[in-house]
């Protein structure tokens, strides 16, 4: 099964689309950056379950200067017009988890845009 991912700028973990700026394509951002520097995982906590439960956990990265700001925000609070593409990536979510479970790998395809 083929997988995505954005391409880095080289030796770094820095995307291709950052700029000294910031981001350089901001206003149609994809959804791993309208999360960042959020991450979001979805998960059967309970075994044979078909309830597919969202996780979400901070990514601490050095060229992410937004650690720096001294402030709390909740997961619902963190609005960054993610509910369109979740929406519409839930069901590709679930067929990526129905795979996992059944032990198959998923490779990454690296694409430019």
């Amino acid at each position: 099964m083929l997988g995505l991912k954005l391409l880095t700028k080289s030796g770094t973990t820095a995307y291709t689309f950052l700029t000294a700026e910031g981001c350089g394509v901001y206003e149609d951002r994809p959804t791993a950056c309208r999360y960042y520097a959020l991450g979001n995982m979805g998960l059967h906590k309970i075994k044979d379950s078909t309830t597919v439960e969202d996780i979400y956990f901070l990514v601490k990265e050095e060229h992410c200067l937004g650690h720096n700001e001294p402030r709390t925000v909740t997961i619902r609070d963190y609005e960054q017009g993610v509910e369109k593409y979740d929406e519409m990536n839930r069901d590709w979510r679930e067929l990526v988890l129905k795979k996992r479970s059944a032990d198959l790998t998923i490779t990454a395809q690296y694409a430019t845009v």
